[in-house]
């Protein structure tokens, strides 16, 4: 549960970097929405890899490269989804605040998912017990 409690943090700010960009490029640059999905999207993946890592599954030791492999697996998976979602959703004529929930709600669930059970899974023997 603990665990679960740390994602959604890390998770709260990874969201709050990538819309806080995402408004700033889109209604202060006006960049085009999937422009700006992409480069926000971005920001939150780097804190994100960091941040996951360090407080929400408590990995110490260096990440191998299969693992950073595999976490951009993940998050290009979601990537494209949550654009996918975006177009489809603006579309459909969905106000922009509708779009940018339904993409950031699909990323949220396929990070979590492929985090716990992928990218950080043959972890658990590197952990610190201290901090778990």
């Amino acid at each position: 549960m603990r665990q679960f409690f740390r994602f959604g943090l890390v998770g709260g700010l990874n969201t709050a970097i990538d819309v806080g960009i995402f408004v700033l490029l889109v209604h202060y640059a006006a960049w085009p929405t999937i422009a700006a999905q992409s480069v926000s999207y971005a920001g939150g993946l780097c804190n994100s890899f960091v941040m996951n890592r360090w407080f929400t599954f408590r990995v110490r030791r260096r990440p191998h490269s299969g693992q950073i492999l595999i976490f951009i697996i993940v998050n290009v998976v979601s990537y494209c989804l949550s654009v996918g979602i975006l177009a489809g959703l603006a579309a459909l004529g969905a106000p922009l605040w509708l779009q940018k929930g339904g993409a950031t709600l699909v990323a949220l669930v396929v990070n979590f998912s492929g985090n716990r059970l992928w990218v950080f899974k043959e972890e658990a023997s590197s952990r610190d017990p201290r901090f778990s």
